[in-house]
């Protein structure tokens, strides 16, 4: 099994314990216990940097000291077409200015997140080398999904 298809096994199981039954339970149990690390691993290569939340923080900051003002001084917002909600600019040139030297003075955190990424990329698409617990088909509980049947494929003997 991969290494990106451990975050979907790893949401799988977790909606499956609590099934009852004993020797489910356990297959479930053993199973998470050996994927724990690796997803834990994964998840940690998958933070962002110190340097790239300092970069976030001083872009909201910019966001909130250009953006319109309501009436008692807080930022104005709106919600985007994609549902996100978002600062009213009204010089977006100044920002974009400002945003571009904010971003200028982090290029060594970004080229170092952007090679951390195609890392991490890779290292998805290796197997994942958990030993995995196997189950009987006749141990797996009626009233499994064909989704959870399918994301449990690899581990039915």
């Amino acid at each position: 099994m991969l290494k990106k298809d451990l975050f979907s096994l790893n949401e799988t199981l977790n909606t499956l314990v609590k099934i009852k039954s004993t020797k489910f339970g356990y297959f479930v149990l053993k199973n998470l216990k050996a994927i724990e690390p690796e997803i834990e691993i994964l998840r940690k290569m998958g933070d962002t940097s110190d340097g790239l939340k300092e970069y976030e923080k001083n872009r909201v900051s910019l966001c909130t000291e250009l953006s319109e003002k309501n009436e008692d001084g807080s930022p104005k917002t709106e919600t985007g077409a994609d549902g996100r909600t978002q600062y009213v600019i009204s010089n977006m040139e100044k920002l974009n200015e400002q945003l571009n030297a904010l971003r200028a003075s982090h290029k060594e955190d970004f080229d170092a997140e952007e090679a951390k990424l195609k890392e991490f990329n890779t290292i998805l698409q290796e197997e994942s080398g958990v030993e995995f617990y196997m189950i009987k088909l006749d141990n797996i509980p009626d009233g499994l999904s064909a989704e959870d049947l399918l994301a449990l494929d690899e581990l039915i003997e």
